[in-house]
């Protein structure tokens, strides 16, 4: 892909003369956070440490590095990235962690089962730009982000689940539907070796005085498609008390479904962020936003300061659902952020963002 993309970003950047004008753009970030299980035990697939909290579990992991011009118009960047969103809720999380640990669960349950999760890989151009509008104190930002999707995978799960502590009995209905480049399944026909992802970014800001301002903004709203992608839907049952020799459950369930290979288009998930900043001296400024990711029903705020004086700039917040504080810095064209919430193995949320925009002369 960057053998294609490189001559391509270098040509329309030499065609227009922004090579005379102004310079690069390097941005290197990730974003992971777990609700369910710290992140050292999801990266090693260890679900036996699954612990639900509440009814709304959520993960998400999004990594991704640009590297591009920019100028007076905005940025154009080649974009490398990776994203996965996962929800689910505290009867996916028992049931996960039941099937990952030896024995039965210590008292019987009936419950509702839940899970979606999205994820794919890719590798594009992304184009950034930001302006006033002509009605005085109005601001905008919008982006596009073509993406070649090189890996993709989605699961959507529904079931009951029970368990019976006298008898031992574990029970599962379930319907499921799955996408995924990497499923196989007899008579699969060829498909594209690659998928397609159009997402967009936009936001405005509102300066409602010289104190106050507003601002909205959503990223990655957009759509994901793979041709001939294959797909199964499920219909699942079992019924078991049967364990293995080492105390795990033996799930053999009964399974009616179908395969199929059509064309695969779906919603890229969105997230919305609606915030606001206060200028409350001249040096410091109070920041809030709330910010939503679809499928997940509960909102994610943010309330911090930032301090500037002159070519400086530093923040510190806390990231309310993630439990997690928050830290940045700039000078120039250095920009630096990070985020936690513990320092050792058991930490659920790690961020950390590094951007870096120099002219050439």
């Amino acid at each position: 892909m960057s053998k294609v993309l490189l001559p391509l970003v270098l040509g329309f950047w030499a065609s227009t003369g922004l090579a005379q004008q102004v310079g690069l753009v390097l941005k290197l970030s990730t974003e992971r956070f777990s609700d369910p299980l710290p992140l050292k035990a999801l990266m090693a697939n260890d679900l036996a440490q699954a612990s639900p909290r509440g009814d709304h579990n959520l993960i998400y992991l999004r990594d991704e590095v640009r590297l591009g011009a920019r100028w007076k118009s905005g940025d154009l960047s080649m974009i490398a990235r990776q994203s996965a969103t996962l929800v689910a809720n505290d009867g996916a999380v028992a049931v996960i962690r039941d099937l990952s640990t030896p024995g039965g669960p210590p008292a019987s349950y009936e419950q509702r089962v839940k899970l979606q999760m999205v994820g794919f890989v890719g590798a594009g151009l992304a184009f950034d730009s930001e302006g006033w509008l002509p009605v005085d104190r109005w601001g905008w930002q919008a982006g596009v982000q073509v993406l070649s999707l090189r890996r993709y995978t989605a699961r959507d799960l529904d079931a009951q689940a029970s368990y019976d502590a006298a008898s031992h009995i574990y029970s599962l209905q379930a319907q499921s539907t799955h996408a995924d480049d990497r499923l196989t399944f007899p008579f699969q026909q060829p498909f594209d070796s690659s998928g397609l992802g159009v997402l967009f970014s936009g936001g405005l800001r509102w300066r409602a005085t010289d104190q106050l301002s507003l601002s909205w903004r959503v990223d990655d709203l957009g759509r994901l498609q793979w041709s001939g992608l294959p797909q199964d839907d499920m219909v699942l049952s079992t019924n078991t008390s049967q364990v293995d020799g080492d105390g795990y459950l033996v799930y053999r369930p009964l399974i009616n479904g179908h395969y199929r290979q059509n064309r695969y288009t779906v919603k890229s998930v969105a997230t919305w962020t609606a915030g606001g900043e206060w200028g409350f001296s001249p040096s410091w400024t109070a920041v809030g936003h709330l910010r939503r990711v679809d499928g997940f029903n509960r909102a994610l705020p943010y309330t911090g300061v930032r301090w500037v004086s002159g070519r400086w700039q530093a923040s510190a917040g806390w990231l309310w659902h993630e439990r997690a504080l928050s830290l940045g810095a700039s000078h120039g064209p250095w920009q630096l952020a990070v985020s936690g919430d513990r320092l050792d193995a058991g930490a659920h949320a790690r961020m950390v963002s590094l951007r870096w925009a120099g002219t050439l002369d």
